[in-house]
């Protein structure tokens, strides 16, 4: 059992959320965890936004040049630009 940020016993996670709230000084607040479907409801609760992800920036020459030096002797351009692209394909 796992005790949510609602204070709900759950046997999974509950929902990821912000909500807004006030601190103990009685200033505006946004409170984030983990929360139940009920209170997701109660506390006119959002699903935080995604991190931005950084831009796809690609293997340079150098890059290259330098992970031969150290070790990579055996793989050919043609197998780095294929790992390249696999990684690409998976991380946008």
């Amino acid at each position: 059992m796992i005790i949510l940020s609602c204070g709900c016993q759950s046997d999974d996670f509950g929902i990821e959320a912000e909500w807004d709230t006030f601190s103990r000084e009685g200033k505006p607040a946004i409170e984030c965890g983990f929360i139940c479907k009920k209170h997701f409801e109660i506390y006119d609760a959002r699903t935080p936004e995604p991190e931005s992800q950084r831009e796809w920036v690609g293997l340079t020459d150098d890059d290259i040049y330098q992970l031969r030096r150290e070790g990579a002797h055996e793989v050919s351009d043609k197998d780095f630009k294929a790992i390249e692209a696999k990684l690409k394909e998976k991380n946008t």
